[in-house]
């Protein structure tokens, strides 16, 4: 059969090829695969930065074979992995807790769209019928949160090497839970305002130039 690993490759080295800064993977698998690997490598080489899903096994992840099974590319080292906090920023119960747990965001009861066709999310009792927009609750779902910060972030800082990138969303989130980074929320809450140096908040600058920087649907 057709190895989804070699799909998300070529969509990852599509993206990169064609000038992405920022490439966000609300996906995840639990095996360490080489041609995922060498993509998300070959993505940071590039200057690229990889925000990632950090995975749903928390407890009541569902369908993990385990709890808070390893979700890759998540975990790998270049990626930035995302977790998922609920309406009152504690830890959603789903969220992966795992030592590569980067950074944290909005990912419970988020109103996303949703294919025009059945899907297992839109068929979903808590969505009865809906096929256009669904209420759907996913670290694939924080994950772009923390994606489009990193946009706006280069869009004041586009000279910003995707580790320096990186850093400035660790380095301003808001910190939760136990004292330092940790399993559950990584750095921090990223849902507010990460500082450029000497500068406003990206979030700031972009709404000034005409953008706005929409709060998270809980």
């Amino acid at each position: 059969g057709w190895d989804l690993s070699l799909f998300w490759m070529f969509t990852i080295l599509y993206a990169v090829n064609n000038g992405a800064r920022v490439i966000n993977v609300s996906l995840g698998a639990p095996s360490d695969s080489p041609t995922l690997r060498s993509a998300v490598q070959a993505a940071a080489s590039r200057n690229v930065l990889i925000v990632a899903a950090a995975g749903n096994c928390g407890i009541g992840g569902g369908s993990c074979d385990q709890t808070n099974e390893t979700s890759y590319p998540a975990a790998y080292p270049e990626a930035l992995a995302v977790a998922a906090t609920d309406q009152n920023d504690a830890r959603a119960p789903f969220s992966t807790a795992a030592s590569y747990v980067g950074i944290s965001a909005p990912g419970r009861t988020i109103v996303s769209t949703s294919p025009t066709y059945p899907t297992t999310l839109s068929q979903r009792a808590t969505n009865p019928a809906t096929q256009t927009y669904a209420v759907i609750s996913g670290t694939s779902q924080a994950t772009p949160f923390v994606s489009g910060v990193a946009a706006l972030v280069l869009s004041r800082e586009p000279n910003l090497s995707s580790v320096q990138l990186k850093q400035r969303l660790t380095g301003t989130a808001d910190h939760l839970g136990t004292a330092g980074a940790n399993e559950q929320f990584g750095a921090g809450h990223q849902e507010r305002r990460p500082r450029a140096h000497g500068a406003d908040s990206a979030l700031d600058w972009g709404a000034r130039r005409g953008g706005r920087a929409s709060q998270p649907v809980e």
